[in-house]
């Protein structure tokens, strides 16, 4: 490829999958906190083979939109899902 051509659309399918990931990945950490409520983000990533950054992104973003709360401290509560926006 000539240095004409870098960064030119060819006319490939260009798809941002970001929103079906982030779903994805939002599953992934509700089926995990479901399974064990009492989770570190460190124990999430584990589960889900995501890494600790997607977790605390992810998190962030279902405790905004009050789909879980977390109950109690870091280190001795849990995570509630559902009907934490008050």
């Amino acid at each position: 490829m000539s240095g004409d051509e870098a960064g030119v659309n060819n006319g490939d399918d260009i798809r941002d999958d970001s929103d079906t990931d982030i779903e994805a990945n939002s599953k992934k950490i509700l089926n995990a906190i479901s399974a064990e409520p009492k989770a570190t983000q460190k124990r999430l990533a584990e589960a889900t083979g995501l890494s600790t950054r997607t977790i605390s992104r992810e998190i962030k973003n279902l405790r905004d939109s009050g789909i879980i709360c977390r109950i109690g401290s870091d280190r001795s509560g849990f995570w509630k899902i559902n009907n934490c926006k008050g």
